[in-house]
């Protein structure tokens, strides 16, 4: 009962797949934006400013006329609504009217979520999916065993050129703070000057003098991140999940941004939701963007987020978008 089939078919079309549907996500976000109607009710009427839809103004709960126009009513669900919005609510709902809270539109449409309160993480973070990130560390092993007759040649070939271009070890190791707050040795190659890290500056800037010639290129493309398949042999990491952070930066960033180990639930990974929609960042506020980021991967945490995380990786690959 075999059936010959062509293993280099199922493989280029499981990946061709992928990149239609995600060239078709990306087509009808920017093509076909939502007509939603913002009230004048709580967060509602500040998200006028958020591109991702087309955004009409409604005054007055009367005019249905206009609702029916639109695919939806963003309104602030939390908020101390008066009757007669009430009453607007239940119309819509009535006539088949999707209505939106404005926190979860506006979460939705920015990739984050605000850390204003605890309540803003959601239950449905604080609830991690156990069977899901039991599987996704074993497909996160096997994939790295698979793949470890491509990039440890490149490993090599990149190690090789480091030595070449400036003294020093090849591959850079540093504390870094992982699941559930435990620290590991995080590899990387080298790709700034030797010592570099104990200039007291603990993160890299555009333009950093620190970064080698061969450095500037790793970076560009990644590569400098390829002995971190490692890692995720060892278990201390991930293909996608939160970027790991340097111990001294977590220790700073968890002092100054309220519920940043929250981070820590899941695995950190080579690459992440806040990496493909932010890049690289050090600064406290941009940091506090990040951990909103974060947060969101955390709290949507599935394996169709994963697949488009890896979709934008291979883009941001490709193009060396966001390298620092």
């Amino acid at each position: 009962m075999r059936f010959d089939y062509s293993r280099f078919l199922v493989f280029s079309g499981f990946f061709a797949t992928l990149f239609w549907y995600s060239l078709v996500n990306v087509l009808q976000g920017r093509i076909s934006r939502k007509r939603l109607l913002l009230t004048p009710i709580g967060t509602a009427r500040d998200l006028a400013c958020i591109k991702g839809a087309g955004w009409l103004k409604l005054s007055q709960p009367e005019d249905m006329a206009l609702v029916r126009q639109s695919d939806g009513v963003v309104i602030d669900l939390a908020a101390d609504l008066p009757e007669d919005w009430s009453d607007f609510i239940i119309r819509c709902a009535n006539e088949g009217v999707p209505v939106f809270d404005s926190t979860r539109t506006r979460e939705l449409l920015t990739g984050q979520v605000d850390l204003i309160h605890a309540g803003d993480i959601g239950i449905d973070a604080l609830l991690p999916k156990r069977c899901y990130l039991s599987a996704k560390s074993l497909i996160d092993v096997t994939m790295a065993l698979v793949t470890l007759p491509v990039t440890l040649p490149l490993i090599a070939i990149a190690a090789a050129a480091i030595k070449l271009d400036s003294p020093g070890p090849a591959v850079f190791v540093q504390k870094r703070v992982g699941y559930r707050g435990r620290l590991f040795d995080c590899y990387k190659l080298r790709t700034m000057q030797d010592r570099a890290d104990q200039t007291g500056q603990a993160f890299t800037i555009d333009g950093d003098p620190r970064i080698t010639r061969v450095g500037k290129l790793l970076r560009r493309y990644r590569i400098d991140e390829l002995p971190q398949v490692l890692n995720i042999i060892k278990g201390d990491m991930s293909w996608i999940g939160p970027r790991p952070e340097a111990a001294v930066l977590s220790d700073s960033y968890r002092r100054h941004i309220p519920f940043y180990a929250f981070r820590h639930a899941v695995k950190p990974g080579i690459s992440g939701w806040a990496a493909v929609r932010q890049g690289n960042v050090a600064e406290l506020e941009a940091a506090t963007r990040k951990l909103q980021h974060d947060f969101f991967y955390i709290k949507h945490l599935s394996p169709w987020l994963d697949t488009h995380i890896a979709t934008k990786t291979v883009w941001i690959l490709l193009s060396g978008h966001g390298s620092k």
